[in-house]
């Protein structure tokens, strides 16, 4: 498991240049960071301002943290570290610690994300839009919970429908429970008799559209 750290409210995973330069593509972008001495520094493309590091093929650069503030955001000591785990309890502590980090970032709001509900949206996709809109979030901070492709997965919020596949993974990364409930219309021949609910969200996958 990665190392972790809430960095200016943001959940980042944090790891070596050295693996993170090995594969780039598997992170988020703006989701991850370099540990390297005393700080941590995010990963920035070359249009970003710092503190952080832009990986180059041969050079990297890192930019400090300069003020007081910024140190205090930057430090290693924001990070939970999961290289020192030899316990089982030892692991639970720090997921626990995890959850606690995942908690004060996913309640600290800077951008309400509003999902516009069309006439054209499936009855499927209006329940979603509607629950995320009264969820009050801001959605981007839970873009490692999608993972690299949260950018294709925020756009299907322009769509007038959904996979049952996609809702569940969405829903997932959400914090969602979805039931869904098979019962007889009125007066049906060869009726079920009773009403199947079940939690389509218990056992989520990550499958796609």
């Amino acid at each position: 498991m990665n190392n972790k750290a809430n960095i200016k409210n943001h959940m980042y995973d944090v790891v070596t240049l050295e693996q993170y330069q090995e594969n780039p593509n598997q992170f988020l972008q703006n989701h991850i960071a370099i540990r390297e001495g005393e700080y941590l520094y995010p990963v920035l493309t070359q249009t970003q301002e710092g503190p952080g590091v832009r990986v180059g093929d041969v050079m990297s650069i890192f930019e400090k943290p300069s003020t007081e503030s910024q140190k205090k955001d930057y430090s290693k000591d924001n990070m939970i570290d999961f290289s020192d785990v030899d316990t089982i309890s030892t692991m639970i502590d720090k997921l626990d610690a995890v959850k606690k980090l995942e908690s004060d970032v996913l309640t600290s709001v800077d951008n309400i994300f509003i999902a516009k509900i069309d006439p054209s949206d499936t009855p499927e996709m209006v329940a979603l839009k509607t629950a995320v809109n009264e969820k009050h979030i801001d959605l981007d901070k839970y873009a490692y919970r999608f993972g690299a492709n949260y950018n294709n997965d925020k756009r299907l919020f322009n769509k007038p429908n959904i996979s049952l596949g996609m809702l569940k993974r969405v829903a997932t990364a959400l914090d969602m429970q979805v039931t869904l409930s098979i019962k007889d219309v009125p007066e049906a021949p060869n009726p079920i008799g009773r009403d199947i609910v079940v939690d389509i969200t218990s056992n989520s996958s990550d499958d796609e559209e």
